[in-house]
């Protein structure tokens, strides 16, 4: 799954809470993706029992791009799910150089 962000213009950093059910998905890893240039990994913490991923990511060099935040790969549990649900929950944020918002999309 790709997590991407559009209409961002000086982003320095993102904050990802992200949900899902546990019973059938399993979140495997978390990359970054193509947005930042020179991203850092600043805190991830997965929770497959509860269903739960925190992950933050940034650059000293601000972002004025639309790209990639991250890449998340998950491990299907089980063979009834049609469409799985991820959403994000109220911790999720982009941190930008002028306080502008930015829209996330996952695909």
């Amino acid at each position: 799954v790709a997590v991407l962000a559009e209409s961002v213009d000086g982003a320095l950093a993102i904050d990802l809470d992200l949900s899902f059910d546990p019973k059938s998905l399993a979140t495997k890893e978390i990359t970054p993706g193509n947005f930042f240039i020179e991203p850092m990994k600043f805190y991830e913490s997965i929770d497959n029992k509860g269903g739960h991923a925190l992950y933050s990511l940034g650059s000293l060099k601000p972002s004025n791009r639309q790209g990639v935040l991250v890449n998340i790969k998950f491990t299907v549990k089980s063979a009834n799910v049609t469409t799985p649900i991820i959403t994000f929950g109220p911790r999720t944020l982009v941190s930008v150089r002028d306080a502008k918002q930015a829209n996330i999309i996952v695909k």
